[in-house]
């Protein structure tokens, strides 16, 4: 919500521009709401919602303050394909912040940069979803750690999610030799 008890909002971006459907899905709470994150909990492809309520009133004199964690199960139905990746930093110098996440596909290009602090009060998952809508394949993942090294994975499986951990079982591919410079007599 924008202001304490004001109905929370829901945006949906349809065919005709964004429409507000929170109180048609049931998530339009009449009560401050200071804190949201969307996060897939049951990892089903369908990103859940969670959001923090809050009641500020009068107790002894005082301003009290009660919150409490209200989570919204997504159990929409949909015939779209989507990927996740869960980034496993297991090593030193890789973290999971900072890094981007890129797909490549007849889609084009969608890339995701992995910042788990959205704002002072929520933390998300090392996790990135992506929706896919009708496509049915996708050329390659990138994982871009936020040291500048890669990894790749080529046409991943659809419909599911991938834990990618740092490799630290390959070299990196060292730079050509230097051109030989030419000799004038």
């Amino acid at each position: 919500s924008w202001y304490g008890y004001e109905s929370n909002r829901m945006e949906v971006n349809g065919d005709d521009g964004f429409a507000e459907l929170g109180y048609l899905h049931g998530i339009g709470l009449n009560q401050d709401s200071p804190a949201a994150l969307a996060a897939d909990l049951n990892l089903d492809g369908r990103m859940d919602l969670l959001t923090v309520a809050q009641r500020t009133f009068l107790s002894n004199g005082r301003l009290a303050v009660e919150q409490s964690l209200v989570i919204y199960e997504n159990t929409l139905e949909t015939d779209g394909h989507w990927i996740g990746v869960h980034l496993a930093p297991n090593a030193p110098g890789f973290l999971d912040v900072g890094a981007t996440v890129r797909l490549e596909g007849e889609f084009g290009i969608r890339e995701r940069f992995l910042h788990t602090g959205l704002t002072p009060t929520v933390q998300g998952p090392a996790s990135v979803h992506f929706g896919l809508g009708n496509h049915t394949k996708i050329d390659a993942v990138t994982v871009r750690w936020g040291n500048g090294r890669e990894q790749v994975i080529i046409e991943p499986k659809l419909d599911q999610y991938h834990i990618v951990s740092p490799r630290l079982d390959f070299a990196p591919i060292p730079d050509p030799p230097p051109e030989p410079e030419e000799v004038s007599e």
